[in-house]
This record gives C-alpha cells, structure tokens and sequence, in this order.
C-alpha cells in the first residue's frame, strides 16, 4: 500500500484523513477485515486498529479510531429511535 504522511504541505496534521483513508482499505480488503474481527475488547479492537493502520502506512492515533466509534454509534442509535 502507498506511505502516507501524517502532514499535509502546509504542516497540518492529517490524520483523520488517513484514518477515513485506511477505513476505504479495510471495507474494500477482507485480509485486513478478517485482522479485525472478533476483537471485543474496545481498547483492544482501538490498538489493533491503529497498529494495523501503520502496518500498512497509514498514520493515525487512537483519536480518530474513537472519535468514528462515536459517531457510528451516534448514527446508530438516532437511526433507531
């Protein structure tokens, strides 16, 4: 897989940017899927995703794993009630 920074030209960090990067990978690699599933633990599953990220070049911290956690689960919950 391409090397991704985790700065744009300007500086800025952009991990939330790799992280939305990495996530289009794992939903289109079922390799990488597989690597993920059957993790219950959060803080576990939050690790493991952030190492896996890097593993394969994309530079993000367990920020942006959380902060998509919460709004998926925000969508969920506003999708049912």
């Amino acid at each position: 897989m391409q090397q991704n920074n985790n700065q744009d030209n300007s500086g800025q960090n952009n991990n939330g940017e790799n992280f939305e990067r990495f996530l289009r990978c794992v939903l289109s690699d079922i390799s990488l899927q597989e690597q993920l599933q059957g993790i219950d633990d959060k803080k576990k599953f939050i690790a493991a995703t952030v190492e896996l990220g890097a593993a394969n070049g994309f530079v993000f911290g367990t920020l942006e794993v959380e902060s998509a956690m919460r709004r998926n689960q925000q969508q969920w919950i506003e999708r049912w009630m």
